[in-house]
């Protein structure tokens, strides 16, 4: 189960990252604003940068997916943490 579930937290995000890139190059064709922009840049430098920018937007994705995991986690955590200082009634400090 668990390899699933990192296989899909993997593809999700990818799938995901490329579609909006299809759909904003498709845009920018039919747009001015490509024109501004090659007459600046690169199509290479544009589409690195468009690369570079959803890179991060994926890598924020899964930084904010652990967080929401790291703090679903912390009930769990808290009661393992009661649970062992009733058992162990010499660490208490009163």
């Amino acid at each position: 189960m668990l390899p699933l579930l990192v296989v899909a937290a993997v593809m999700l995000p990818l799938f995901t990252s490329g579609g909006f890139l299809l759909r904003s190059l498709a845009h920018e064709k039919s747009s001015r604003v490509t024109e501004i922009l090659l007459v600046s840049l690169r199509p290479r430098q544009l589409l690195a940068g468009k690369l570079l920018g959803l890179g991060v937007l994926t890598l924020v994705q899964y930084a904010i997916w652990g967080a929401i995991a790291l703090l679903a986690q912390a009930p769990n955590r808290l009661d393992q943490s009661a649970e062992i200082w009733c058992l162990h009634p010499e660490t208490r400090t009163v």
